[in-house]
């Protein structure tokens, strides 16, 4: 779904424990900056902090699909997850096999010829801490889950809000206008673009206009905290849905060069 840039997994060296307080009851436990959900802790692996996709932050941390020690989420889980979150039955199936594709390349899976595509169809899980090491990596992502959560990014982000309020489909597309300006590339354009819209599909609502917005605070719970806005209600999110702000943020970025 949707991905963004990121780096080869690495362990930092384990914070010591804090000690009870004198009267026995022991401090909480320190918040990791770069991991503010406790996705680590939840999977007790640290690699899950640094998964770099919201939506599937927010539907692990929702415990809409089941991942292994290993770091592995079924295909099962995953259909049923888009669905529970208003994908429709056309394009969750062609993500579902896009998915697959990356899943056979993450495992290193041939994916050529007809051996290749049968492959491809039978893959059936796949590895959520390698996602930053994926092909899907790409330039000018917002930066705000690049190896972990990162504060200024996500404040970087939300600053493109016109009103103030809320962020819309030409707010994001003036952010990802912005940052292919530091990190240039054709293929971030689209990615980018392509991200912001599932984004805004899955997560976003409508005004009285029909315009597709989500608040600052609806930005911040997803990113940060991956848990889903507040009087969130699944939307129908299909080909018409996505391919309509895929074109709304592009038109945007033409009328701007």
């Amino acid at each position: 779904m949707m991905i963004q840039s990121g780096c080869p997994f690495h362990r930092t060296k384990p914070a010591p424990q804090p000690q009870p307080k004198p009267d026995g009851q022991a401090p909480q436990q320190p918040v990791d900056s770069t991991d503010p959900a406790g996705l680590g802790q939840k999977l007790d692996n640290p690699k899950a902090g640094l998964i770099p996709c919201p939506w599937w932050r927010t539907v692990i941390n929702n415990d809409m699909v089941k991942v292994d020690h290993d770091g592995n989420v079924s295909f099962k889980d995953l259909r049923q997850a888009l669905k529970q979150t208003g994908v429709t039955f056309g394009l969750r199936e062609v993500a579902i096999l896009g998915v697959k594709r990356v899943a056979c390349h993450m495992a290193g899976v041939p994916t050529g010829g007809i051996t290749g595509f049968m492959n491809v169809l039978n893959m059936d899980r796949i590895n959520v801490f390698d996602l930053p090491k994926s092909e899907l990596m790409h330039n000018g992502d917002s930066g705000t889950l690049r190896n972990g959560f990162n504060q200024a990014n996500l404040e970087r982000l939300i600053s493109y809000s016109s009103d103030g309020q809320r962020i819309t489909a030409k707010d994001l597309a003036d952010a990802n206008q912005k940052q292919m300006e530091a990190d240039p590339g054709e293929a971030g354009r689209k990615f980018g673009i392509a991200e912001y819209s599932i984004l805004l599909n899955i997560f976003g609502k409508k005004d009285e206009s029909g315009e597709k917005f989500l608040t600052k605070e609806d930005v911040t719970k997803i990113f940060k905290n991956n848990q889903f806005p507040d009087g969130w209600e699944k939307n129908k999110v299909g080909f018409w849905a996505f391919g309509s702000s895929f074109k709304e943020m592009s038109d945007r970025q033409k009328e701007a060069r």
